[in-house]
């Protein structure tokens, strides 16, 4: 329960120069609290590479951050960061300040790492990457509530979810105060750091959702497409609009968390990464014929 409110407690705090999640801050200045002497025990040419999922990849993306700030520790030790479907935890408005450019990364300039560190894969129907920001889809089945505190939509349209979100609402003795906390969260603006690479589904399916309200699989990947985290947001806001009333149906809310959940990003992209090897080894067979 403590880990579920910290979680939501998104109002901005200073770290180095930016604003960030006040929860992730500190979930990470105790993981990193740990396992620094591992760290600081192992050889100068050791070298580490941090990844995680979800709430997993804010908090290494912070761990980072940590190390960048500590002077007992060499940041060009870190040699990759991976990260899979993971909430924004940077204030946009402490980023515009430092920006530069559009394609530029200006937080991880301002730690001292090199631009492109940070690999943040998104699958974009994934709601978990909008958390906290200016168009969280989560937000309205917290901040719309009746009266009694439990009941969603109370002066709207009624939605698929809306008795079961209330049941499980009722019986979890930790939704006051996790409710007060998020809904502090009304003006917070998150942002991701890093480079995103968004995996884009193959061009059938945007064919198929015209015939079918919902494709609540994750379809096979066509692409992975390149941006820079300041970008992010507003591609997904305008290619892949996701609002609290669709994700309130239950279709809609299944492909959403199922496009969040880890196989969506490692079978995903275990499948696309062998086809693209098969697709390489049979253009170098084809290549081959051609010379002899």
């Amino acid at each position: 329960e403590r880990l579920v409110v910290e979680i939501v407690k998104a109002t901005p705090t200073p770290l180095g120069g930016v604003e960030v999640h006040t929860g992730f801050l500190g979930i990470a200045q105790a993981i990193y609290e740990e396992v620094k002497p591992f760290i600081t025990a192992t050889a100068p040419s050791h070298r580490f590479v941090l990844n995680g999922h979800s709430i997993g990849g804010s908090l290494c993306c912070m761990v980072m951050m940590l190390i960048g700030l500590d002077e007992e520790v060499d940041n060009n030790r870190i040699d990759d960061v991976y990260i899979f479907g993971a909430p924004p935890i940077v204030s946009e408005e402490s980023i515009q300040s430092l920006q530069e450019d559009s394609d530029s990364e200006p937080v991880l300039k301002l730690f001292n790492f090199r631009p492109d560190l940070i690999k943040s894969y998104v699958q974009p129907w994934d709601p978990v990457v909008r958390l906290f920001c200016r168009q969280d889809p989560t937000f309205p089945l917290v901040g719309d509530l009746g009266s009694d505190g439990v009941t969603l939509y109370a002066s709207g349209p009624t939605r698929a979810l809306r008795p079961l979100v209330r049941s499980v609402l009722i019986i979890a003795p930790a939704w006051p105060k996790l409710r007060d906390e998020y809904l502090r969260t009304e003006t917070t603006a998150l942002q991701s750091v890093g480079r995103q690479i968004i995996i884009m589904p193959q061009t059938t399916q945007y064919l198929s959702d015209r015939f079918a309200s919902v494709q609540v699989n994750v379809p096979e990947v066509g692409s992975c497409a390149s941006i820079s985290s300041s970008n992010l947001l507003p591609f997904l806001y305008e290619r892949f609009p996701l609002d609290e009333f669709s994700i309130s149906f239950v279709p809609a809310a299944l492909r959403s968390f199922i496009h969040h959940f880890w196989p969506a990003y490692t079978t995903a992209l275990q499948d696309f990464k062998k086809e693209g090897e098969l697709r390489i080894t049979a253009a170098e067979e084809e290549e081959g014929r051609f010379l002899l």
